[in-house]
């Protein structure tokens, strides 16, 4: 069933194919609703939405501006594991707001939600939203969460490609090598004087790449074009190794393999186990 599934996705070239697609999936794993929202973070915050969840419910959330309060879209900037939204209120500090706000989802009748939040490659996520329209779950959702998940990403790559261009600004991705060069070393917090030591050019020759920049990802400074081309995966620093010595960890003696430790410019340590 998976494989059938994710051969349409990959096909899929349309809007109307994707919103059918969406209804498959949900129906194929056993749920009756769908909610799947594509986030663009960057220049400004924007989010594209495709739902068959009730009317009523579709206006409420638009007329008060539940997006803002949402619950689930604040969880899914900070976390990849699949939200229960029945588990909610137990396992997380929801303000007043955000438990009135799931108190009027079970009275439109979304019941026994469930969410995945999606992180992609640039400056994209989403949330793909699945609920019962009863209070009854069976074995069915449980048993086939690997299989949502996968969809769901299939799905989150065909959102990217149909709609990314069309309905998000996109940040103009024609960088210079010279130009992340400057960037990189700005975000490390170099001057401008600094970065022409280093690179062995002037000083003005590196103010005009820093300007391009700033130009190129609409931004109105250096700093504010160093964020967005880090979210936007414009600026991707090299690692470079720090270790290359193989060791069984203290803590686990029976480590499966070598471990090497990398660091990036940006001070940000990867240790990577290689299965032998």
């Amino acid at each position: 069933m998976p494989s059938a599934l994710l051969q349409e996705i990959s096909h899929c070239s349309s809007r109307k194919e994707f919103t059918q697609l969406l209804q498959k999936v949900t129906e194929a794993h056993g749920y009756n609703y769908f909610c799947f929202g594509l986030f663009n973070p960057v220049p400004s915050p924007k989010a594209l939405f495709n739902r068959n969840t009730p009317s009523a419910w579709n206006h409420y959330y638009a007329q008060n501006q539940l997006l803002e309060i949402d619950p689930i879209v604040d969880l899914s900037y900070r976390q990849s594991r699949p939200i229960y939204w029945d588990q909610l209120r137990f396992l997380y500090q929801l303000k007043p707001l955000q438990l009135k706000f799931l108190h009027a989802a079970r009275e439109a009748g979304l019941y026994e939600g469930l969410s995945i939040p999606l992180h992609g490659p640039c400056h994209y996520h989403a949330i793909l939203s699945l609920f019962l329209n009863s209070q009854s779950r069976s074995d069915s959702q449980s048993s086939s969460l690997a299989s949502l998940l996968l969809c769901a990403n299939h799905l989150f790559d065909k959102a990217c490609e149909l709609y990314g261009s069309r309905y998000f600004k996109i940040l103009n991705k024609d960088l210079s090598e010279r130009e992340c060069e400057c960037l990189r070393w700005a975000s490390e917090g170099k001057t401008s004087w600094e970065i022409a030591k280093i690179l062995g050019i002037s000083e003005r020759t590196v103010n005009y790449h820093l300007t391009q920049s700033a130009s190129k990802t609409d931004s109105s400074n250096r700093y504010q074009a160093i964020a967005r081309a880090v979210y936007a995966g414009l600026l991707h620093p090299p690692a470079r190794p720090l270790s290359m010595e193989s060791y069984q960890t203290k803590h686990n003696p029976e480590s499966p393999g070598p471990c090497f430790l990398y660091q990036g410019p940006h001070k940000i340590c990867l240790l990577a186990l290689l299965l032998i």
